[in-house]
């Protein structure tokens, strides 16, 4: 019998191994707080004791 080479088995397909895994979470996105109330002014007019008296 003619020796054609060693007959290999055919070799294996790829191993698929990409499981499809879920996307990760969205980077967690921080909720819009409300802006800071701003900071208190005084108001300039301060209540002169003439004011307040009358």
């Amino acid at each position: 019998m003619p020796r054609q080479g060693h007959h290999h088995p055919p070799p294996p397909p790829p191993h698929h191994h990409h499981h499809h895994h879920p996307p990760p979470p969205p980077p967690h996105v921080h909720h819009h707080h409300p802006p800071p109330p701003p900071p208190h002014k005084h108001h300039p007019h301060r209540h002169h004791q003439s004011c307040t008296i009358m």
